[in-house]
């Protein structure tokens, strides 16, 4: 059974407090109502119990007998709930006998004693191949689900809980599989999660958090060969925020958050203004490079091209057109695709996917071919985007020029009836 399907009861007869855990028909058995109305508003305000943190649903089941309910939230909530931090006395007791079979079963499954222990002796973990990346979640020992927002080494990672939000370097972070020792572990017995050796607490704002600071004390040093793969990296980060930011399993003040963090660290929350920048960034990074070379570059004259284009339309794709680019009659570049953005249509030269994928397990695709100088890359492109929409408007007409040809035209056929002799 799942732990949220559990029953945490408490009977309260003239002072003396039992706890008792139960399944729902079991449950439904003990607080024996008869009238069917009576049961359904309790099982009503039973249920409400999933959604608060410590309520509890009372029911006077006799005189002086008060039974109080509610399911149970993680196996924090259950170790609390035994150890009695919900009784009015400190005189309590628990009812194994009185509880479900399943629910003592789980107990022993999770490795929790009737005091609301966990008991590690009676417990083996396993430890689980596992790396962490950016984006990924995870659920620990504790029952809380964690985002990792950056993996500074492979096992030292900022976390954040996705409950409250709250932010933490985990240092030693490791997944492990917990299953009863003397059983073989089962679908059943068996609890997968993460634990760390040591947590930093940093808050819940983001935007105060030091990703840099933190890497250089507790990370691995990324290695960035060249520009292009630190522009993958910029692309990666700005794509993850963007993520973070419309995710409904984040926080809403997180997603706030991941907004102002993607403005500060980029200057916009817009993609193709990023991408804009991203161009612009480059070239003024190149620009001081080989200097003399480019210069050259500038006066050399570029190669004589034609191109041709196929619209294309297909419902749920983006891809509006195929280009097809001949080079001075001796070489043809084919499969370059008309893409319809946000905004504008653009050029996608032909790709291959790489063996790498971003932090949503999609695959990376790298151009095959591309122009090397903007002022080629600007002359390209404008004429493959001029052809298409010379190509679209023919189509068009042709296909009005069909409709009349089928159907007529209603002005033409008009006019004939105005003026039968001329």
């Amino acid at each position: 059974m799942d732990l949220k399907d559990m029953i945490l009861v408490t009977e309260n007869d003239r002072g003396t407090e039992t706890n008792m855990l139960m399944t729902l028909d079991d449950y439904k058995s003990f607080i024996a109502i008869d009238d069917m109305s009576e049961l359904a508003e309790n099982l009503l305000q039973l249920g409400r119990t999933l959604g608060e943190a410590d309520n509890f649903t009372e029911y006077y089941r006799a005189a002086n007998v008060t039974v109080s309910a509610r399911f149970c939230l993680d196996d924090i909530q259950l170790g609390h709930f035994l150890q009695g931090f919900y009784n009015d006395s400190k005189e309590f007791r628990f009812d194994k006998e009185a509880s479900s079979s399943e629910c003592v079963a789980k107990l022993k499954e999770i490795g929790m004693t009737d005091k609301g222990w966990v008991d590690d002796f009676n417990l083996h973990y396993e430890m689980e191949n596992r790396s962490f990346e950016r984006g990924q979640t995870f659920h620990n020992f504790n029952d809380h689900d964690y985002m990792v927002l950056e993996a500074l080494s492979p096992r030292n990672l900022v976390v954040m809980d996705m409950k409250s939000g709250s932010l933490t370097i985990a240092l030693g972070a490791t997944e492990y599989k917990r299953y009863p020792k003397d059983e073989k572990p089962t679908k059943d017995n068996t609890t997968i999660g993460v634990s760390w050796e040591h947590g930093i607490y940093l808050g819940s704002t983001l935007s105060t958090t030091n990703f840099k600071a933190y890497k250089r004390e507790y990370g691995t040093p990324e290695k960035i060969e060249d520009i292009y793969d630190y522009r993958a990296k910029l692309k990666q980060k700005f794509y993850f925020y963007q993520d973070m930011s419309k995710d409904d399993d984040v926080p809403k003040k997180l997603q706030n958050d991941f907004l102002h963090q993607m403005y500060e660290d980029f200057g916009t929350i817009e993609e193709d203004c990023f991408y804009d920048r991203l161009e612009d960034a480059y070239a003024r990074i190149k620009e001081p490079e080989k200097e003399e070379t480019q210069k050259q570059e500038r006066t050399q004259e570029m190669p004589e091209f034609s191109v041709t284009v196929t619209p294309y339309e297909r419902e749920g794709s983006n891809i509006k057109g195929l280009a097809r680019i001949y080079f001075e009659n001796s070489f043809i570049v084919n499969n370059i695709n008309i893409v319809q953005g946000k905004e504008k249509i653009f050029v996608s030269m032909p790709s291959y996917k790489t063996k790498q994928v971003d932090e949503q397990g999609k695959p990376i695709y790298q151009d095959v071919c591309y122009p090397v100088t903007k002022d080629f890359r600007e002359k390209l492109y404008n004429e493959i985007i001029s052809e298409y929409e010379k190509a679209k408007d023919k189509s068009n007409e042709n296909a009005r020029e069909s409709a009349e040809k089928h159907h007529g035209n209603p002005d033409k056929e008009k006019d004939k009836e105005a003026t039968p002799f001329r």
